[in-house]
C-alpha cells in the first residue's frame, strides 16, 4: 500500500519511458490538481457577479436536482456549458480569467505540481480531463504550461467565436472521460493517471506504468457525496497498491 513517493513514482515513469513511444499522463482537474471545485465554483462566480441576467433560481435549482440524479448527471454537467450560450468565447475566457484571479493562490496539491513538472521535464504530454467545463479549467492549468488543446472538459460547439447550446463530444464523467482522452492520444493509454474520486476510476485502471490516487478534500472544499466517493477510491487504491495521498 504505497503512499505518495516522488521518488518511487519518477522510477517508475523513467522505467516506462524506455517501453513507451508518445508518452501521455492525465490528470482530473477537481479535488485532484486543487482542492477546490473550480467548475462549481466559476459557476457561482457567474450567479453572483450577474454574468448571465436570464439565469434564475427556478433554472438553478433543477440543474441542483439533475446533478443528484446519476441517472441526469451528465445533462447537469453539460448545462453549465450550454447556459453560456450566446457568449463569445473570448469573453467567458475573460471571466475565467476574472475568477481565476479571486481565487489567487489556487489551492494547487503542491506534490502533483512537483509531479506534472518532472513528466513535462521527461517530455511527457499532460492532459487534463475533467467533468467540469473545459474553457473554465484550460484557463487554470495555463499556469501549469498545459495547453487548451490538452484540456479535455464539458464543452459545446462554438460558431464564429460564439458559444452554442449544440453538445460537443461526450460529456466527460465517468468512463467517458478515457473515451474522450484516447481520441486524443489516438488510443494511446497513459503511462500515469492522476484522479480523487470514483469518476476518474477508468482513467486510473488503465494507466500503463503509475497510478496516483489523491484523497484530500474536506466538507469544507466539497460534497458528502463527494467525499464517499474519495473514500471509496482511496481503497481501491490500497488495495491494488496504487500510490495514494491523503
Amino acid at each position: 500500500m504505497p503512499q505518495f513517493n516522488l521518488s518511487e513514482i519518477k522510477k517508475k515513469i523513467d522505467a516506462a519511458l524506455v517501453e513507451v513511444k508518445n508518452p501521455v499522463a492525465v490528470f482530473d482537474a477537481d479535488g485532484t490538481l486543487w482542492s477546490v471545485d473550480v467548475g462549481f465554483g466559476f459557476f457561482y462566480y457567474q450567479v453572483q457577479q450577474k454574468l448571465l441576467p436570464n439565469l434564475t433560481k427556478k433554472d438553478e435549482a433543477r440543474h441542483q436536482a439533475e446533478y443528484d440524479n446519476l441517472k441526469t448527471r451528465h445533462k447537469a454537467l453539460l448545462w453549465l456549458a450550454q447556459i453560456n450560450k450566446g457568449v463569445p468565447l473570448t469573453t467567458l475566457h475573460q471571466w475565467a480569467r476574472d475568477y481565476v484571479k479571486s481565487i489567487t493562490p489556487i489551492p494547487f496539491i503542491p506534490e502533483q505540481i512537483e509531479l506534472i513538472n518532472y513528466l513535462q521535464e521527461k517530455k511527457v504530454k499532460v492532459f487534463v480531463v475533467t467533468a467540469s467545463v473545459k474553457w473554465i479549467v484550460e484557463v487554470a492549468v495555463e499556469c501549469l504550461n498545459i495547453p487548451p488543446e490538452q484540456c479535455i472538459g464539458a464543452k459545446t460547439e462554438v460558431h464564429d467565436g460564439i458559444i452554442t447550446d449544440i453538445q460537443s463530444g461526450e460529456v466527460t464523467w465517468g468512463d467517458q472521460k478515457l473515451v474522450e482522452l484516447l481520441k486524443q492520444t489516438n488510443g494511446v493509454n497513459p503511462l500515469l493517471a492522476s484522479g480523487n474520486s470514483m469518476g476518474d476510476l477508468a482513467l486510473l485502471k488503465n494507466a500503463s506504468a503509475v497510478s496516483v490516487v489523491i484523497s484530500k478534500a474536506s466538507l469544507a472544499d466539497t460534497t458528502a457525496e463527494n467525499l464517499q466517493s474519495e473514500s471509496k477510491l482511496l481503497s481501491i487504491a490500497k488495495d491494488k497498491d496504487w500510490f495514494w495521498l491523503q
